[in-house]
């Protein structure tokens, strides 16, 4: 049984990573979705068709036969991949993803992060609540905004909104941090 899922789909920081796990044999490949799929192209929707090559190459990768069964997430993100894979006659079940891939995919994820340069402390305050890092990620890029803003997925159109909390954030010395 192959599972495909995502993650990165809500971070403000970076690209998404998709992640495929073959459950018999724990063979595991990532690919990641650069962020700039998610800057000015966002709204042309070309991450969907992004997300479907770099999916089918995955597969491609661990030799998919049409049918083995697969288990796909439900995300908006597979939309092009679910019809791909329907066009083709694959075996697919669309449902939510749990471990072990949720838990790999969340590990993988957190080491790209780290290699775009946020730092583990910053990915720390999200283990209790995700709301938590996402602020700590808006702060970290507040910090360095004219380097680390080609690094956020400025297409999102709640983006404006977080842009004006940054840009406060920069502005304020001595008034109390949003991002705390």
């Amino acid at each position: 049984m192959l599972e495909i899922d995502d993650s990165g789909w809500g971070c403000p920081v970076g690209g998404v990573l998709i992640g495929v796990l073959r459950r018999e044999t724990e063979e595991y490949l990532t690919g990641i979705i650069p962020v700039s799929y998610f800057q000015e192209e966002f709204k042309k929707g070309s991450y969907l068709l992004k997300a479907r090559s770099l999916t089918k190459n995955l597969m491609g990768m661990l030799k998919v036969g049409p049918r083995e069964q697969i288990i796909v997430c439900p995300g908006p993100l597979f939309r092009e991949f679910r019809t791909f894979l329907y066009e083709k006659g694959f075996n697919f079940q669309v449902r939510t993803i749990g471990d072990p891939l949720q838990s790999l995919l969340q590990k993988s994820f957190a080491q790209y992060l780290n290699s775009l340069g946020v730092p583990p402390e910053v990915l720390a305050q999200g283990s209790t609540h995700p709301s938590k890092r996402f602020r700590a990620l808006l702060k970290w890029v507040a910090e360095n905004y004219n380097e680390r803003i080609r690094l956020c997925k400025t297409g999102w159109s709640s983006w404006e909104k977080w842009e004006e909390l940054i840009l406060k954030e920069i502005h304020s010395s001595n008034e109390e941090s949003y991002f705390t």
